[in-house]
């Protein structure tokens, strides 16, 4: 009796681990926590900027890191995974045009032979490529709600965010 347990025990946990590492190249919970305060930094009418900006560029890197994961784990989605992986960083030095044509868009992945069309838009690549691409375009907007003051940016982060955690619940 106590071997059966043991194994029912094992069986379950490995099939647990086995079903949650599929979404545990990003750990989800986290993710929405963190852009959980973004979004209430933005609309809390005193946002600390600096500290917006950080918790994006941390959204960045966890969407970053979920990237190689699936890049790794899912053949097909690599070479999108990597494109995103590997210019993480550059999308935050973008204009919000620039982002929003390249990555919104998609001229830069199409550019460079991926085909958007053939992603289903709420799937697990585009989603995690997403974990990236708003949180860098909210960089950019806070980037240029410091220099401008223009309220109407600091409502951009949280569409941006707000959407990123919509597409995230698909993980």
């Amino acid at each position: 009796m106590f071997k059966q347990t043991v194994y029912a025990m094992a069986l379950t946990a490995t099939l647990s681990f086995s079903a949650a590492s599929q979404a545990a190249d990003l750990d989800v919970e986290k993710y929405n926590a963190l852009a959980l305060e973004v979004v209430q930094g933005a609309l809390s009418g005193n946002p600390n900027i600096d500290d917006l900006i950080a918790k994006n560029k941390q959204l960045v890197t966890m969407g970053k890191a979920a990237c190689q994961a699936r890049a790794t784990s899912s053949p097909q989605d690599a070479p999108l995974m990597n494109l995103v992986a590997k210019n993480a960083d550059h999308m935050q030095t973008l204009s919000l045009e620039e982002i929003e044509e390249q990555w919104h868009d998609g001229e830069f992945v199409t550019a460079n032979g991926i085909d958007l069309d053939a992603y289903d838009h709420y799937g697990e690549a585009i989603s995690l490529m997403d974990t990236v691409v708003h949180p860098a375009t909210s960089v950019i907007a806070l980037d240029l709600y410091k220099q401008t003051g223009d309220e109407a940016l600091l409502e951009q982060v949280k569409d941006e965010v707000t959407e990123v955690m919509e597409h995230i619940k698909q993980l």
